[in-house]
């Protein structure tokens, strides 16, 4: 047996090892991932992070491992897998240290947009600009809730461009502070000529960027739909992703797919690797459209666009587009921003919310203002219920369903085998890079992860 990756110890730190029972029987965790690979098998548990090798007799031979056994791969076979999971997530947040600093902010400097997007998420809002008495209110905010911990900004929008003022004025102030911090930004990038690119890097302290593209000149003009007449958005775009990964900001190119531009975006990743070449700052990703295409999320509908989106993220990779998937050994404690209590959203009359998607209602306070609504905070970490199929899935200890969260109201089959079948992947990469280099790849890794999520 190889242990190419052990027990997380805060695991080993809160449960006990288990205590072999030559009475019982016993069998895999529910929670195990087990991919035939190498002439022999790989396991990893999704709770502990326990990641192993067999070869085919030991895999043969498990149940009476007992040294698996101890390190909980292997459980009774009356255990209540799913209870066990809950318990040690709970445990977990009992154990976090308590911090009243707030470290990442997402900021709608405007809720306008300068392009027409027909599947925006954002149609109908009332449209708004920070205005500058906010921003420096914002700024002070920041301060003073940041307990002098590192702060992530990610500007938002609307097009966060379209009121650069706003991100002036917030950064000069933090600046001015000598505040620590960084910034990413979600945009489509339009407005970005050199000397913004500049200052983005000198006083924004912008590291990473978000664009969007659907497609090659025509069909991207089309969808992005610009206010400007007689322009080619497309090109000035395209022009400004290469400046963008010119000065070492990293670029991640969202494509994203419906059935009709599916043959165009391999065109585009074609361009994207001729005209601009191959960066380590420069990511590109396939991200599919549903509701926002008029499809409703069943299998019959979805599996034709995940077979599209897979071979062009295939396309991706071989081109050097998208580092290699390795598998996490933390333990994530959030879904996203919503349910993690040091990352607030502001929009542009200074209320505060939980989520990005929540950005004309659902606020739990606001800047002029020293407390949250506990309610709503509470509203936004509220789980879904679970379905009788969730007692048993593999995925269970690493999958967040928030009620908040309309787009993840279901569980639909071609999606959770999706997910698996990139784990395999994963479980792939970690045990070569194991062998190659005779290590684990994540040996000093964080153990408990608490994080927002960009894309969500």
């Amino acid at each position: 047996m190889k242990l190419i990756h052990r027990n997380i110890p805060i695991f080993d730190e809160l449960i006990n090892k288990q205590t072999f029972d030559k009475k019982k029987k016993y069998r895999l965790t529910n929670f195990a991932f087990v991919h035939p690979y190498d002439n022999g098998y790989l396991i990893h548990n999704n709770l502990t992070k326990q990641f192993v090798y067999l070869t085919e007799e030991e895999y043969n031979n498990i149940l009476n491992n007992e040294e698996l056994i101890e390190d909980w791969l292997l459980v009774p076979e009356d255990f209540n897998d799913k209870q066990f999971s809950d318990q040690v997530r709970s445990l977990l947040a009992l154990i976090q240290k308590p911090s009243k600093a707030i470290n990442h902010y997402t900021i709608f400097t405007t809720t306008d947009c300068n392009a027409r997007c027909f599947y925006c998420y954002e149609k109908g809002i009332k449209k708004m600009h920070m205005p500058h008495k906010v921003a420096e209110d914002v700024g002070k905010y920041i301060i003073d809730h940041c307990n002098n911990e590192k702060i992530t900004i990610t500007w938002f929008g609307g097009e966060p461009l379209y009121n650069q003022d706003a991100i002036d004025t917030i950064c000069n102030i933090l600046n001015d502070a000598h505040i620590d911090f960084t910034s990413k930004m979600i945009s489509n990038s339009y407005l970005f000529d050199e000397s913004l690119v500049d200052r983005a890097v000198k006083s924004w302290h912008l590291k990473s960027i978000q664009i969007t593209l659907d497609g090659t000149e025509k069909l991207y003009n089309k969808t992005k739909h610009y206010i400007y007449d007689n322009v080619n958005a497309f090109e000035r775009v395209f022009n400004n992703i290469k400046t963008i990964v010119s000065r070492e900001i990293k670029v991640t190119i969202r494509l994203n797919i419906t059935s009709k531009n599916a043959v165009d975006l391999g065109l585009l990743i074609d361009k994207i690797h001729d005209e601009i070449g191959v960066y380590d700052n420069l990511m590109i990703y396939v991200h599919t459209l549903y509701e926002s295409t008029g499809l409703k999320q069943d299998e019959a509908n979805m599996l034709p666009i995940f077979e599209m989106a897979e071979k062009l993220q295939n396309k991706i990779y071989d081109y050097g587009y998208s580092k290699k998937n390795y598998l996490s050994y933390v333990l994530k404690q959030n879904a996203c921003m919503s349910d993690n209590d040091k990352a607030i959203t502001i929009l542009p009359m200074g209320q505060i919310g939980k989520c990005e998607h929540y950005n004309s209602d659902g606020f739990c306070g606001s800047i002029y203002k020293d407390k949250f609504d506990e309610d709503v905070i509470a509203q936004f970490k509220e789980q879904r219920q679970r379905w009788e199929k969730c007692n048993s899935c593999v995925l269970y200890p690493i999958c967040f369903r928030l009620k908040v969260c309309s787009e993840k109201n279901e569980c639909v089959e071609i999606v959770r085998q999706q997910s698996i079948s990139r784990f395999y992947t994963s479980m792939e990469n970690s045990y070569n890079y194991y062998i190659n280099n005779n290590e684990s790849l994540f040996d000093n890794e964080t153990e408990v992860q608490c994080e927002d999520t960009e894309d969500c």
